[in-house]
């Protein structure tokens, strides 16, 4: 019986109901302050954005440029989220990916108006020396996460095309139930933990937000306790399928 996206969803939906509702919720606040961020910034209630942007404040185009790098994370964050759901693991890495790095670069333009010139001139942004990745990522940890992505999600090798091709086969496998419940959550734990990253740093930079969404604070606490929870038991589902392949041989 060939089994379809809707059947995936429905059936993860009812297999991870908790983290599936806060992975909503922390999608839900972040789209919802990128929302309001695109209505402050003073270049982009402007027509003819480009013109504008020549003759605007450094620190306006630093802000647009900024907010619009905010924007785009958060439409590939939407989209890594409807393909997690319809069990397009790999693609979905690839969403996440491009989120990171629009985090990343959204930073980047804030503090460097050369840069932010750079994208609006369809460039690519470089990080500049004086310019420091913000407190929710050190450079280390920028490098783990663009790596981890790239070789399951974004890189067409056998890690990617392995975890792609698997998957349909144990979502509904009760012989293969362990792979599948390590699979799912493996991608769940990224998609929380690049969404707790994601909302500290807009509610870090932009405190005004916490006003304007007065349970984004609350909300971002609920995504790191439930991320650092599946994380836990993502490594036990790890340790469970190491025990059982060393029995096998």
């Amino acid at each position: 019986m060939r089994r379809t996206e809707q059947d995936v969803y429905e059936k993860l939906k009812q297999d991870f109901p908790s983290e599936i509702a806060v992975l909503e919720k922390g999608l839900d606040t972040i789209w919802q302050c990128s929302l309001i961020l695109i209505e402050k910034a003073p270049l982009l209630n402007k027509p003819n954005l480009n013109i504008n942007l020549k003759n605007a404040k450094s620190q306006d185009r630093c802000s647009a440029s900024q907010t619009l790098l905010i924007y785009h994370a958060t439409m590939f964050l939407r989209a890594a989220r409807l393909l997690l759901l319809t069990g397009y693991l790999s693609p979905s890495l690839s969403c996440l990916r491009s989120t990171f790095e629009s985090i990343k670069n959204a930073h980047i333009c804030s503090r460097n108006d050369a840069q932010a010139m750079r994208w609006f001139d369809g460039k690519k942004v470089e990080k500049p020396k004086g310019v420091s990745y913000p407190r929710q990522m050190t450079k280390a940890l920028a490098r783990q996460i663009n790596d981890a992505l790239s070789q399951h999600g974004v890189h067409a090798n056998y890690l990617a095309f392995g975890t792609q091709a698997y998957y349909p086969g144990v979502v509904f496998s009760e012989e293969n139930k362990r792979e599948y419940k390590f699979f799912t959550l493996r991608n769940i734990h990224i998609f929380l933990f690049i969404s707790n990253l994601f909302l500290d740093y807009l509610l870090d930079t932009k405190p005004f937000l916490k006003d304007k969404v007065p349970d984004a604070t609350a909300i971002l606490q609920g995504v790191k306790v439930k991320a650092d929870e599946v994380g836990t038991r993502l490594k036990k589902e790890l340790e469970y399928l190491g025990t059982t392949k060393q029995t096998a041989h």
